[in-house]
């Protein structure tokens, strides 16, 4: 049965003020620009820190879509200096990753957020497969990429193992 995840802004601060502590940075989630409006407060307030990761998740029925102006809605909203990816659910994950690398620092893809690789459920999807998509789309718009070690320095795991 699923039910809604439900964050109270309390507990919310609790549990950055305790990440804080321990030195952790947290990456957020933001699902609207109500939560994007909430992160810019934490910053205000000092509980998070001027500059972050956020993952904007796009295509969930009660949120932000994979669309232009809902992006630009979340990111406006959202406090300055933040490293922003965006995400799609389900089927929005194409749509939302191809807006990620127009109107975005970074793309997520991955199997958490779907199992498919096309919209109409019939090739099951590998997060090998996913990246290399993303690549060939960032290649095909000329969009240059990061190198994967200069992105792992940049949010401090320089020392894991290098990937692709």
């Amino acid at each position: 049965m699923q039910s809604a995840s439900l964050n109270a802004p309390d507990t919310i601060r609790r549990l950055a003020e305790r990440m804080r502590e321990r030195g952790i940075q947290p990456e957020l989630e933001v699902f609207d620009a109500g939560m994007a409006h909430f992160a810019q407060v934490l910053v205000l307030e000092g509980v998070l820190g001027v500059s972050g990761d956020v993952n904007i998740l796009l295509g969930n029925i009660a949120s932000a879509q994979a669309t232009p102006l809902d992006v630009a809605s979340v990111r406006a909203a959202l406090p300055q200096g933040w490293m922003v990816s965006l995400a799609g659910i389900g089927r929005f994950q194409l749509a939302a990753n191809i807006l990620g690398l127009v109107c975005a620092d970074c793309v997520r893809v991955g199997l958490e957020d779907n199992l498919w690789y096309d919209a109409g459920r019939t090739v099951m999807a590998n997060n090998t497969a996913l990246v290399r998509r993303i690549l060939r789309l960032a290649e095909e718009m000329q969009r240059s990429l990061m190198p994967c070690q200069a992105l792992r320095a940049q949010i401090g795991c320089a020392d894991l193992r290098s990937g692709m």
